[in-house]
């Protein structure tokens, strides 16, 4: 093939060529839309309330919590609407909201359930971490009986809740499989999240209306976890 009929060819082909910026936009696959998110955190749960420190003592108690929420925002300003559901249990050697001691071990239940509004600072693409904070309105079911078959005691509490935290992510640590998960499940990022919480649970609903309960179950929460934004 002669000099003329090459570069008759490559005058062909030039502009069947990608561009430089549509090679790079090729290789740097695009986010998809966030959506939801899931998460799962393990933590402990600290008592305020003297009365029933007096009871089951200040220490902090095991907690494990459940997440689901849908992403209305999250361009600079990242916006959640969570709804959680938690679960601790623990012993103890009186009968606490019965009043009394007792034979055997008392075992308290309580089932946390919450519905928050989280607003973080995410203003940079793959920002490494996002700081957070929110409100929410938090309703506790708690259950107190004997473990050997005595009377259950249940009940719950409500009342407000505003929570901290970090969401470190995770996808920093190895960027082109986590493109790669994007493209073929949907999750968007992963973070590592560390989150201080406190519930104001010291009201219960009577005749139609909040009053002041006679003990409250108002806490702390540090839990850590896994979230994975959709």
């Amino acid at each position: 093939m002669n000099l003329r009929s090459l570069l008759l060819v490559a005058a062909l082909a030039l502009p069947m060529l990608p561009s430089t910026s549509e090679a790079q936009e090729a290789e740097v696959a695009s986010e998809t839309k966030k959506v939801m998110n899931a998460g799962l955190g393990f933590g402990w749960h600290f008592f305020q309330d003297d009365a029933v420190k007096s009871i089951y003592g200040g220490k902090g108690r095991f907690l494990t919590k459940v997440q689901v929420g849908l992403v209305p925002w999250s361009k600079y300003v990242h916006v959640e609407v969570n709804a959680s559901i938690s679960f601790t249990q623990f012993t103890g050697s009186a009968q606490f909201v019965s009043g009394g001691s007792s034979a055997d071990n008392v075992m308290f239940t309580l089932f946390p359930i919450g519905v928050d509004l989280l607003v973080g600072i995410d203003i940079a693409d793959e920002q490494p971490v996002v700081p957070y904070g929110g409100v929410g309105i938090s309703h506790t079911i708690f259950r107190e009986n004997e473990t050997g078959g005595g009377t259950a005691y249940p009940g719950y509490r409500f009342g407000g809740s505003v929570f901290f935290g970090g969401a470190f992510l995770l996808d920093i640590i190895e960027r082109s499989r986590s493109a790669e998960l994007d493209s073929k499940s949907g999750i968007n990022d992963a973070f590592f999240t560390i989150e201080g919480r406190y519930n104001g649970l010291q009201s219960k609903f009577e005749s139609g209306a909040l009053t002041p309960a006679t003990f409250g179950l108002q806490s702390w929460q540090i839990v850590a976890g896994i979230k994975l934004v959709i």
